[in-house]
């Protein structure tokens, strides 16, 4: 028996491999948050809501979102400002919230201004001490799955001189309960003294 004769191999040239394209990135389900408000926007939104800005002390929160969010400032006394839980609106310093937007006391639905505008004014010298200025979100006004990220800017007015302070309340800072979406605790903004 004869073995059989090996085939013959012909080199078979080999096409050069182009990598699959890279696909497209997911398209991104929360909307990049809008810029924060200017100073000089503030001062327009007061303007426009017929607030008039305090002598001594005067301090703004502006956003742009549907949300409710409350300013807050805490009195050497430990007197709260704010409609936020159990806070007033009129303290006995003097200090008044003079404006109180998007007010929500619901998961969603609730009416809201395109322009929201808190502020918190001294019109006569406030008591000696630290003051404590604070932002909370009340309510999201947004179903659990449409909550997104809510930036916000603080000024501050001490004898005309002006601070801004800009924030962000994160979705991760929120907590939901069966009626709203609000912040675990108000952030600290800043503080400042009168002498």
């Amino acid at each position: 028996v004869t073995p059989a004769p090996a085939p013959t191999l012909t080199p078979v040239p080999i096409p050069a491999l182009t990598p699959a394209p890279a696909p497209a990135p997911a398209p991104f389900s929360v909307p990049a948050p809008p810029a924060t408000v200017s100073s000089d926007e503030i001062d327009r939104r007061l303007e426009r809501s017929a607030v008039t800005q305090g002598k001594f002390v005067n301090i703004s929160l502006a956003w742009t979102d549907r949300a409710d969010l409350d300013l807050l400032v805490i009195e050497p006394s430990g007197v709260k400002i704010s409609t936020y839980d159990d806070g007033v609106r009129q303290s006995p310093s003097g200090g008044s919230l003079d404006i109180d937007a998007n007010v929500c006391e619901a998961m969603s639905g609730c009416p809201y201004r395109d322009e929201p505008i808190e502020n918190i004014s001294w019109n006569q010298k406030p008591p000696s001490g630290r003051y404590e200025v604070r932002v909370a979100l009340f309510s999201a006004n947004e179903l659990i799955q449409n909550r997104r990220p809510i930036p916000f800017t603080v000024v501050v007015s001490l004898d005309g001189k002006k601070s801004s302070y800009e924030g962000v309340i994160n979705v991760n800072d929120m907590v939901c309960r069966p009626d709203r979406c609000r912040t675990k605790t108000p952030f600290s903004v800043t503080s400042f003294t009168i002498q």
